[in-house]
């Protein structure tokens, strides 16, 4: 299997909503290491040692919701990223999620189902990029700072 470009990647990523066009490489690089197996589980563990988990994870399982084909499935899932990470008081919420933001990604999950197509693949945009810069500031810099980040690499 041969590894992308950095321009394949930053194209890639762009195109599924998961990295800004005109970022800098430091961004591309925490990109592509949330798609490799082995340092996922590196970030996911300083993740958890920084006490940011729940972004890490709601970032996780919104890049698992954009896979999903099923509309049935897709919006069970919705639901549970709903219910998990943005609504006011949930167990794992996020903070820095505007409250009209919260109020409209409510009123779209209750309108879907009718109308399951509101719940395309990037519905949870805006939440994923909340997330990744959060990842990006409060776990990737810590962890490129770290002796597991030199192992890693």
């Amino acid at each position: 299997k041969r590894m992308p470009s950095n321009d394949e990647a930053r194209m890639k990523f762009f195109n599924d909503g998961t990295l800004p066009k005109h970022s800098d490489t430091n961004l591309l690089e925490l990109r592509i290491m949330l798609e490799e197996t082995y340092s996922l589980n590196a970030i996911g563990k300083c993740a958890e040692s920084f006490q940011s988990l729940e972004i890490f994870s709601c970032w996780i399982e919104i890049q698992e919701y954009k896979s999903i084909l099923a509309d049935s499935y897709r919006r069970s899932k919705a639901l549970h990223i709903y219910y998990k990470y943005i609504k006011v008081g949930s167990p794992q919420e996020i903070g820095d999620i505007p409250p009209e933001l919260r109020a409209s990604i409510k009123k779209q999950l209750d309108a879907s189902l009718l109308d399951p197509e509101i719940l395309h693949a990037g519905f949870y945009d805006k939440i994923q990029s909340k997330c990744f810069r959060a990842i990006y500031n409060n776990i990737y810099l810590p962890f490129k700072a770290s002796t597991a980040y030199i192992e890693l690499t």
